[in-house]
């Protein structure tokens, strides 16, 4: 889909305006015969299986693109949104905080409301561009923007002659694009007892993992008190005790420092689903 977006880009740069129209009009048409094949199509499963096949069909990531592309999805935009809004509630609970749906308009504008200690915090931009907007505009690629109270709203994606443009499309191995910060998938995981912490190195760069009440959080591990190694770090309840000053953070709230509000820890997006561990390891994240 990303290359289809980046093809159609460069024909909207032909000079001559006769075959732009025309090769417009052959991609409209071979758009609409796949169209009424693939509505055909779907028609014929929901007799063979029901709605459970069409359901299945749709939770394909290649799939569901493709239904969308063609606006034969099974499930409305608002549905959607509220899957991958609820795939990001783990990382927004470290922020102590959570996001509500407050509609999509009939333009697909997807309005959203911090809620918690997310809403208005200093961390709200970087939680907001690195995982619920991720997390939105894969699940429902034909959103046109973003519109978040208690956070500064990302720009309008745009809409190019009427294509949905599916930027975020899976690789042919399911993975997700390694365009920018991707995703790492993050293995041993599931074994980290609560109360344990582990470091582990992604993408590089060193991570400190813990579990607190069967929820994993993921952070630099790296004191923001004394800048020393937090490797050796231990964890009474949701305390993060520093081994060299003495600080503790509270892992469960963003890395606060329970004594001192302004410092706090560097926390990473993190999302657990169907067994994996994945993180997003940034290079910096507003602190």
């Amino acid at each position: 889909m990303g290359r289809i977006e980046g093809l159609i880009e460069s024909l909207e740069g032909i000079a001559d305006p006769a075959v732009q129209n025309d090769v417009r009009a052959l991609v409209q048409e071979l758009l609409q015969l796949h169209t009424d094949s693939l509505a055909r199509l779907c028609e014929c499963a929901y007799d063979a299986g029901g709605q459970p096949l069409i359901d299945a069909l749709a939770q394909d990531e290649s799939v569901s693109n493709l239904l969308l592309l063609h606006g034969l999805h099974p499930l409305p935009i608002e549905a959607r949104v509220m899957q991958a809004l609820d795939e990001v509630r783990p990382y927004l609970g470290s922020h102590g905080g959570n996001v509500e749906l407050l509609g999509v308009s009939p333009e697909g504008v997807v309005h959203l409301r911090l809620e918690g200690s997310c809403e208005g915090c200093p961390s709200s931009q970087a939680t907001l561009q690195y995982t619920i907007e991720e997390a939105v505009y894969k699940a429902a690629p034909d959103a046109t923007s973003l519109e978040v109270e208690g956070a500064v709203p990302p720009p309008q994606r745009p809409v190019l002659d009427g294509f949905i443009p599916i930027s975020e499309a899976a690789a042919p191995n399911g993975e997700l694009p390694t365009n920018g910060h991707e995703w790492q998938v993050v293995a041993g995981l599931a074994a980290l007892s609560d109360g344990a912490v582990r470091t582990a190195r992604v993408s590089g760069q060193p991570v400190l993992f813990c579990r607190v009440d069967g929820r994993l959080y993921a952070y630099a591990p790296t004191c923001p008190s004394c800048e020393q190694d937090l490797t050796e770090a231990t964890l009474d309840g949701t305390a993060l005790t520093c081994p060299y000053c003495d600080h503790r953070y509270d892992v469960v709230h963003a890395g606060r420092d329970l004594a001192s509000p302004t410092l706090h820890l560097t926390p990473f997006p993190l999302l657990e689903e169907k067994g994996r561990t994945r993180v997003k390891v940034l290079d910096a994240v507003a602190a």
